[in-house]
């Protein structure tokens, strides 16, 4: 999952979210916001729920779900 910091700026270009990934790969960060720009051009929506592993919780993970009409 993403930190709640991160999860809060993910849409923002103007952020950097960018960081190392599960397999040690490296994004620009630049593909969220993008992504949302070209679903609400279609008249769509994206939402995102995350979970970051902690002491507390065991759960962790993303998920990303895309409303777009039919």
């Amino acid at each position: 999952g993403m930190p709640k910091k991160l999860l809060k700026q993910i849409f923002d270009p103007s952020a950097k979210t960018s960081r190392i990934g599960t397999q040690g790969e490296m994004g620009t960060g630049f593909g969220m916001p993008l992504i949302k720009k070209f679903v609400e051009a279609y008249g769509g929506k994206i939402e995102i729920v995350s979970f970051e592993k902690n002491d507390n919780n065991q759960e962790s993970g993303t998920t990303i779900t895309l409303y777009l009409p039919s």
